[in-house]
């Protein structure tokens, strides 16, 4: 059976009652690759990328599982201790960030041990904002249109106009072919729109939709100001 937070598994606690037992978990899910392509923005708030080096010194299975199985009480003890101190910290953590838990146990590390792991997995959000945005013509050409607006101001046009507008802009002067994938129709374009939205905005550009008597529209937005960066906590 499906769960919204994982997987569940539905038994009979016992074969002489009628009881239900359920057990729930959850299990990450490991992307491994040299080359990963482009990473739509849904799937970018979700991952905590780890790059790898290349080991200077190849060991074989046996020589690394016996090392590791003499240093593994040792890791064991560490971590117990490390997860009383982090699970007694308080602090406060960024609201804005899907994945909203992990945060909040990196703000406790910091708390607990001033690692700035908050700060590293904030990094490499940005890192892969970045990697969306240069996958990504659409999100280009938007943050090219934004350079010109003044911050403060926003701009409202249905979806059919915007689509007119970033395509002129990217096609300019030269009027070269819209690229494979380009929207074709306006639901297009804000459906797409939609799912760059976390991306734009850390770019500080805000979209958004609503509705007046006269249809739809699309707005477009940039904040007057920044948010305040997170601040790393001192050590205890």
């Amino acid at each position: 059976m499906l769960h919204r937070h994982g997987a569940e598994s539905v038994k009979r606690a016992l074969f002489t009652d009628g009881d239900v037992h359920r057990a729930r978990y959850r299990r990450p899910l490991l992307l491994t690759g040299i080359d990963v392509g482009v990473i739509r923005p849904d799937l970018a708030e979700r991952l905590l990328p780890l790059r790898l080096e290349r080991p200077r010194i190849r060991r074989t299975e046996a020589e690394l599982w016996a090392e590791f199985e003499e240093a593994l009480p040792v890791i064991l003890g560490s971590l117990l201790d490390l997860t009383v101190k982090v699970r007694a910290a308080e602090t406060e953590t960024p609201t804005d960030l899907r994945m909203a838990d992990f945060a909040h146990l990196c703000a406790q590390l910091d708390s607990a041990t001033g690692l700035g792991a908050l700060a590293a997995y904030l990094a490499s959000l940005d890192d892969l904002n970045d990697e969306v945005i240069e996958g990504d013509l659409l999100a280009q050409t938007v943050l090219k249109h934004a350079e010109d607006v003044a911050p403060g101001s926003e701009q409202r046009m249905t979806s059919t106009e915007w689509l007119h507008h970033l395509s002129r802009l990217y096609s300019g002067d030269e009027r070269r072919p819209l690229p494979k994938g380009w929207p074709t129709t306006g639901k297009v374009l804000s459906d797409r729109l939609m799912r760059l939205q976390p991306t734009l905005a850390a770019r500080g550009v805000l979209i958004d939709s609503g509705r007046t008597q006269e249809g739809r529209y699309l707005e477009m937005a940039r904040p007057a100001a920044a948010p305040p960066e997170y601040e790393q906590p001192e050590t205890p």
